[in-house]
Order: structure tokens, then sequence, then C-alpha cells
């Protein structure tokens, strides 16, 4: 009959006809076979033994369960859900008995993340709440947790729905500055304008003026918010030509030894200027200004124009490079390469780009 036994990171799995154990170490995922080597494929009899403990076993064993059957993982690699394993072994530790929680909590990263950095806020609600919920644990405890950590609570000037909108746009929010910022203006009244159910104007309008200031290269100023965003957004749109090109520079020269290359009668050109997209854009009848332009001065991608050396101003082919990887390599009008000529420039920059990218 399956068993499961515990030391440990490491958790063995005996088989039905096999005396020594599979082991698999939680803290890699791997999954050892019995003479001890890493497997490649799922043994036999161990999605069996899963199956017939997970009803009344640990919330480690659950979890394996349930990532197996509901996203597919075999029972001979659990890396890439290494966190989850790790964290619901620590809740097997506080010797919860038989609590559980739905399993789809099991693998939420937001839960999950929130209570294993509260673990020992976490630890107290099990035994206080006698469940392991982590949704009700983070609807009654993170606000309260948030308020702590910024040292602000409702108040005659912040309202409870306020704060909650400033920690839920987290995304937005992302820093400690831009958080107390937040809650500066908002005790200042920022939040008041627009509805009561929602603040994305006050949001939105702070999300803006990080923008600008970071443009800027400017500290956020205390005060009137008005006067501190309309005055900041008209020095970003006068200056933002200029701002726009030192951006678009300063992402495309960070790869500029990677990005330089030259191959039989071909060379790349590396655009520092939105002009210089423009007049791609003009000439290749394509969308590099208007569709990947923003992209490139987010530095969310980088773009170079191939060119023949003997016309090096007249455009050629547009190339754009994600990551050290050649995602589009097109003449005008989109066309692709059909010269076995181009074609072997784009294998050879391609393997240059994957020795030297990292």
């Amino acid at each position: 009959m399956a068993k499961f036994e515990k030391e440990k990171n490491i958790l063995m799995v005996y088989v039905d006809g096999k005396e020594k154990p599979y082991k698999i170490d939680i803290e890699k995922g791997i999954v050892y076979g019995i003479k001890g080597n890493p497997v490649k494929t799922t043994p036999a009899g161990m999605p069996s033994a899963f199956s017939s403990h997970c009803a009344n076993s640990t919330n480690l064993i659950k979890l394996m369960y349930i990532i197996h059957e509901r996203y597919g993982v075999k029972y001979a690699d659990f890396s890439s859900w290494v966190k989850y394993l790790i964290f619901w072994d620590k809740v097997d530790s506080l010797n919860s008995g038989k609590l559980s929680t739905n399993t789809w909590e099991m693998t939420n990263e937001m839960y999950v993340k929130f209570a294993n950095d509260h673990f020992k806020d976490y630890a107290k609600w099990i035994t206080e709440k006698n469940t392991l919920s982590l949704e009700k644990f983070y609807n009654e405890c993170a606000f309260v947790i948030w308020c702590n950590k910024y040292n602000v609570h409702p108040n005659e000037y912040i309202s409870v729905e306020i704060l909650r909108a400033i920690m839920q746009n987290a995304s937005v929010f992302d820093t400690k500055e831009k958080i107390k910022y937040a809650i500066y203006q908002a005790q200042r009244g920022l939040f008041d304008f627009g509805y009561s159910y929602s603040y994305n104007f006050a949001v939105e309008r702070l999300n803006n003026y990080f923008e600008y200031c970071k443009a800027l290269e400017k500290e956020y100023e205390k005060g009137d918010f008005i006067k501190a965003y309309t005055g900041t957004r008209r020095q970003y749109l006068f200056r933002k030509k200029e701002l726009d090109n030192k951006r678009l520079s300063d992402n495309q020269l960070k790869y500029k030894e990677a990005l330089t290359f030259s191959f039989g009668n071909l060379e790349t050109i590396i655009p520092l200027t939105c002009e210089e997209f423009h007049e791609e854009a003009e000439a290749q009848h394509n969308c590099v200004e208007s569709m990947y332009l923003e992209q490139v001065i987010d530095g969310r991608t980088n773009v170079v124009f191939v060119r023949q050396k003997n016309e090096p101003n007249k455009s050629y082919i547009t190339c754009e490079v994600r990551n050290g990887q050649i995602r589009q390599f097109l003449l005008k009008y989109n066309h692709s390469v059909t010269e076995e000529i181009d074609k072997e420039f784009r294998r050879e920059i391609q393997n240059y780009l994957n020795s030297i990218w990292s």
C-alpha cells in the first residue's frame, strides 16, 4: 500500500510493489528515483499514490495532487511550483491537523505571497479562526497590516474606502514614496474629486504625475496637488520631444555592443531619435513609429535598421530585437526577406545576439 514519509525538505513516496521510496526535494521541486537519480518521466504508481491519499493527507500532498490534475504537471518535475510547496509545507509544520482551504486558494499567487510575507500573523490567525482560508486571512488582515506599516488609519480626513483604493492599486503605488505621497494628498482632499465608488480620477492623475516627475527627474511636490500637477505636466509636454529622445537613446545605447553588427554587405544602424523612427516608417511604409517607438522609449524592446553598406542612408530592412531575440526582420511594406544573403545576415546576427546579449 502506498505511503508517505517526510524528513526535513524531502518527501518520500512509497508506491505499491516498491520497497524503497521515490524522493521529492520540495526546495528544488526535483523528483529522485529509487536509485537516487532525478527522474524525467512520472514513476509508475506515483499518480495513484497521490490520488488515494489526497483527501486525508497533508496540505503539501494535496497541493501536488492539485497541480498535477489542474495544471498537468508531471510527478517528475515540480520546479516551477517550489514557492508553493515550501509555503504549504510550512503550514503543515504548524500541526494544523485536518484544517483545509479551498483548492483554488492553494495556488493563488497573491494570497500565498501575502500569507508567506506575514507568516507569524497568519499562524496566529489560524489558531484564532480555526481555518486556513487564505482569502479570509487576506480580507481580514491585509488592510490592518498595510495601515500599520504606513502608520495611517481612517479618520475624518481619509476614509477606509480611500485607503483601500490606494492599497489595491499596487501597480500605480508601487513604492513606499508613492504610497506616502498618495496618502498625503488624499488627506488634503484629492480623492474627494470623483465618485464615491471609484477613485479613478485621483489614481490616474497621481500615476501621470509620477511619470512626469520621473521623466523630468524631479521630486514630488508637497502642498497644492493641482498646482503641482499642472505645472509639472506643462514642463513635461514642453520638453517631451527632448525627454523622449533621451530615454530612447539611453535604452538603445544600453545594448550598443549587442546591436552593432556587420556581415557581408549589410550592417546595423541604431536609431537614437524619434525623427529617425518617423523617417524609417515613411520610407518603409510600416508601423515602426506608431507601434514600436513608445515601446523602445520605455525600454520594452529595441529596434535597429539594417542597411546596405554602399547605401547606409537608404532604408532596407527594419529589425526588432526583444530580449536578445529577433522578433521582426522585414522589408518595405512588411514583406519578408527572400534573398539568401538577407536570410544569412539574420542567422548570423541572431547567433551573435545569442552569444553576447546577457
